[in-house]
């Protein structure tokens, strides 16, 4: 399947007599499917909006007990 795929094109896979899936090669998923840009972090984080979040917290000096 993986061969026919690669030597002859897409090749459509049934289940239970249903289309299921499609195997194409990675050359022709490639030249179809558009390259995505992945943000760098600090843009990423930056694109949150996150200013006006509260994130302060009192301090925890864990329970009072005496040892």
């Amino acid at each position: 399947m993986v061969r026919h795929a690669y030597e002859d094109g897409p090749q459509r896979v049934t289940g239970r007599g249903e289309d299921a899936v499609v195997i194409i090669s990675v050359e022709e998923f490639g030249a179809g499917a558009p390259e995505k840009r992945r943000a760098p972090f600090v843009e990423f984080m930056q694109g949150l909006h996150l200013g006006a979040l509260n994130l302060t917290r009192k301090a925890d000096h864990g329970p009072g007990v005496e040892l």
